[in-house]
């Protein structure tokens, strides 16, 4: 019996999503944050942590572990939770991206070439890519996992999701710093930046999608 290549590795896919959001709703359950804050917080001294700050990213990959920028900014300084961070998510997202793309790429291929809809969906996507998924990294709302998915199954270059990815997570991750910054702090003005960060990481995507139907609408 012949094996069909593309659709045994996109089952894998499915199986593989299915089980990041299964693990993810179960650990969310079982509060897995506070072992994890205690267990990080036992290493402060250690000149490791840095290293096993970044990993975690790497297992965040397949074992759903949010609001890690978060807790780096308990942990470290504002500069070092910031480069550490930004190396650890976009780690994590050129795992993903090559993992999906090899997994599923292949299957959805041939499924264009029997389906224009799918075609041009892909296309429209892959010509936009730099742009889409950096509103989409800006509006932290979504889970990046989905943006992963979607960038890993469509056709856009790796460079631009690379590139839109660093530039759309780079104020989401200043937010983050900045909001928790505040509170240890108890620093007022802190938290007016990070409120101010938060509203235009969430408003510039919402303004922009508002302006792309009205120019579809005139067309």
């Amino acid at each position: 019996m012949k094996i069909n290549k593309p659709r045994l590795k996109f089952y894998i896919l499915i199986f593989l999503i299915v089980a990041i959001v299964i693990t993810s709703l179960i650990l969310h359950v079982c509060g897995y944050h506070i072992p994890l804050v205690k267990y990080l917080d036992n290493l402060k001294s250690s000149p490791h942590l840095p290293i096993i700050y970044v990993l975690l990213y790497f297992v965040s990959s397949f074992f759903p572990l949010p609001f890690l920028t978060f807790l780096g900014a308990t942990i470290f300084s504002f500069h070092e939770a910031f480069v550490l961070s930004l190396i650890g998510n976009m780690f994590s997202f050129i795992i993903m991206f090559y993992l999906i793309r090899w997994l599923g790429r292949e299957y959805i291929e041939f499924h264009e070439d029997k389906n224009s809809k799918l075609k041009a969906l892909d296309f429209k996507l892959s010509k936009n890519a730099f742009l889409y998924v950096f509103l989409l990294r800006l509006f932290f709302i979504i889970p990046p996992e989905s943006i992963n998915l979607l960038a890993g199954l469509s056709k856009m270059k790796f460079r631009d999701y690379f590139i839109a990815s660093l530039l759309g997570t780079i104020p989401v991750i200043i937010f983050s710093i900045t909001f928790i910054k505040s509170y240890q702090l108890r620093n007022f003005n802190l938290f007016i930046i990070s409120v101010a960060i938060f509203a235009l990481c969430i408003l510039i995507p919402l303004i922009f999608i508002k302006g792309l139907k009205r120019y579809f609408k005139k067309m």
